[in-house]
């Protein structure tokens, strides 16, 4: 009985922690998605201007 129990508690423990993670990472996405929105202190195309810099950085600039 003890061996089922063990069983079912660790694969309860991972169901949570893995939902726990992706609730995480999504708060983090609209955290970041309502700062960008509702924070008018930076313009438009600063944003945009970040961004681009961000992905010519790491996806351009990565390949040999």
């Amino acid at each position: 009985m003890s061996y089922f129990l063990t069983r079912i508690d660790s694969m309860g423990r991972f169901v949570v922690v893995n939902i726990e993670y992706t609730l995480r990472v999504l708060l983090m996405v609209y955290l970041a998605v309502r700062a960008t929105v509702l924070d008018r202190a930076q313009g438009l195309r600063t944003i945009i201007s970040v961004l681009s810099a961000q992905i010519y950085f790491t996806g351009w600039q990565a390949l040999p």
